[in-house]
């Protein structure tokens, strides 16, 4: 039995058109897992939304724990890009 690669999973994912929704859900993940293990303290008020782009929308109800998370933005995308292979440019905050 021949293994798929992720590549060969993300052109065929492509040729159906969902290739996108899945990278984002994938995306949303490696945001979520992130924000827990280094925010564990505020995990409840903190919830990856939607990426639109390159850039993640993050609904956060502190603007302290937001102001935090942004000041680790580069961090959060280079944690991202090596999970999921995907660059984000940018965090948003939706508060």
């Amino acid at each position: 039995m021949q293994s798929i690669s992720r590549h060969d999973i993300l052109r065929r994912l492509r040729q159906t058109g969902l290739a996108e929704q899945v990278q984002a859900s994938e995306v949303l993940q490696a945001v979520q897992l992130f924000l827990r293990s280094e925010f564990s303290q505020a995990s409840q008020d903190i919830e990856p939304l939607y990426v639109r782009g390159q850039i993640i929308v993050i609904r956060c109800h502190q603007s302290a724990v937001a102001q935090r998370i942004n000041e680790r933005a580069d961090e959060l995308c280079a944690y991202v890009y090596q999970a999921t292979g995907v660059t984000l440019a940018g965090v948003r905050f939706q508060l």
